[in-house]
This record gives structure tokens, sequence and C-alpha cells, in this order.
């Protein structure tokens, strides 16, 4: 078992010829017919593992930078802000943790998959919409501390 995936089991990279996506088991790509050596095969696959492994680990991190969001402007409803305060301020720590393990493991990662580059984007997308968040929270509360010190007086 290697990288969580047995050797034996095939699986999938792209044809370095044409680019389609064939398995390990062939050793010549069906569509252009180029001969496919089994260790670069092999090599192939496994980086194209990861790279799936990034995209899933970037996209789950954009969705968890829009559920921030969400769970900040419901927190402003009454009755319900109550529950997603709880879901705001465990996201509030969630995402950069999940953006920081992302670029540390997968921004080294070394192809020319245009998925990589979008989850790289997505990447970025997910800490511009959390920074965001942090930004409108902090002028928010600063405006309500304002507000409340000149009810008081």
């Amino acid at each position: 078992m290697a990288n969580g995936v047995s050797l034996g089991q095939p699986q999938v990279f792209q044809c370095p010829n044409c680019r389609e996506f064939i398995n390990t088991t062939m050793t010549h790509c069906s569509y252009c017919g180029v001969s496919v050596d089994a260790h670069a095969a092999h090599t192939a696959a496994q980086n194209q593992q990861v790279v799936a492994s990034a995209c899933h680990d970037a996209n789950y991190a954009k969705i968890l930078a829009r559920a921030f969001a969400a769970f900040y402007f419901i927190s402003w409803i009454p009755v319900l802000g109550g529950f997603a305060s709880l879901g705001w301020v465990a996201l509030l720590f969630i995402v950069p943790i999940l953006l920081v393990r992302w670029w540390v493991k997968y921004s080294k990662l070394q192809t020319a998959d245009a998925d990589y580059e979008k989850a790289k984007r997505e990447t970025i997308i997910a800490a511009i919409i959390w920074a965001a968040v942090m930004v409108v929270w902090f002028i928010l509360s600063v405006l309500l501390q304002i507000v409340l010190l000149f009810m008081e007086r």
C-alpha cells in the first residue's frame, strides 16, 4: 500500500502525448497509440492523485469560507443568530488552518494540470472571503461600540 492506494489497482493518468486519461494497465494509449512506460505511468498516476487531492482540499476550503461568511451574516438575525455564531466562531479558526495546510502541503507541487491552477485560485478566493468577513466584523464591531457608547449618554 503506497499513499493509501493499492499498487495492484489500476490508476488513471494523462497520456504524455495526447493528454487523454488512460489507466496504468495499458501498454499503449488507446487514443494516440503511443507506447506507455509502466514506471512512468505509475509515477504520473500518483501525481494525478495528488493533484486530485489538492483540488478537493481547495474546493472544501472555499466552501467553508463561504459558510463562514453566511454564518456571520446569519448571526445578526435574532433567534438564528445564536446557532450561526457557533458556526462562525468555529470557522474563524478552521478556514485559515485549512488554507495554511493546503499551501504547506501542495504549493511545491510541479504540474501543468489546469485543475491544480484552479485549485490555487480557489484557495486565494477562500482567503479573500475570510479576510473580507474579518474586515466587516471589525468595522461593524467598532460601529456597534460607538453606537452603544452614545446610547449610554
